[in-house]
């Protein structure tokens, strides 16, 4: 949430897939506060300093978004109202850090970081707000046959979680090494 960017660029060497890459660029970090945002999806106008302004007092921020599709130069939204996802959250870098950020899966890996998060109670507020709109569109991962919510490998994912036995903690630890990446070029 820097007030003005001076357009630092990262290039990784090595395709490592997207959870290692924001474990690793939030390592790199300079600031204190972080938004977690999908590429893909359309940012509101107070997306960033309604989260910013919230993290002092919460742990995550989840901000509310309305599904829509691109249909013919237009947006066209999703009946099922408004909701909160996974992937999108804004967080303090030191709790982030401290429950050893996302693993390094394909897919599925926000929704299990936000399972470790849940244990250490910390705090959440769901924004009252809509404050991104969540693009549904055949590429998407939560979508696609091969990695969709139902199939096989978010299974998998799914089972992994679940046998994670060791409670999170809000205290910093040594990150696993498959958690983070390099070498990278600045």
């Amino acid at each position: 949430f820097p007030s003005h960017d001076t357009g630092t660029f990262f290039f990784f060497e090595n395709k490592k897939g997207p959870y290692i890459i924001k474990n690793t660029l939030t390592e790199l970090s300079k600031f204190e506060k972080l938004l977690f945002f999908d590429s893909d999806d359309i940012m509101m106008p107070s997306l960033m300093s309604e989260t910013y302004s919230h993290l002092d007092h919460y742990g995550m921020i989840k901000p509310k978004y309305l599904n829509f599709t691109d249909q013919k130069n237009s947006r066209e939204f999703k009946q099922e109202g408004s909701q909160f996802g996974e992937g999108v959250f804004g967080i303090r870098k030191e709790l982030f850090l401290g429950i050893n950020g996302f693993e390094g899966w394909e897919v599925a890996a926000d929704s299990d970081f936000m399972g470790r998060y849940y244990k250490t109670n910390n705090t959440v507020l769901h924004t009252q707000s809509i404050l991104f709109h969540r693009r549904i569109h055949d590429n998407s991962l939560t979508v696609h046959p091969d990695t969709g919510l139902s199939s096989r490998v978010r299974g998998q994912y799914h089972l992994q979680s679940k046998r994670k036995t060791s409670k999170a903690t809000s205290s910093h630890k040594k990150p696993k090494s498959n958690r983070f990446c390099s070498p990278m070029v600045e």
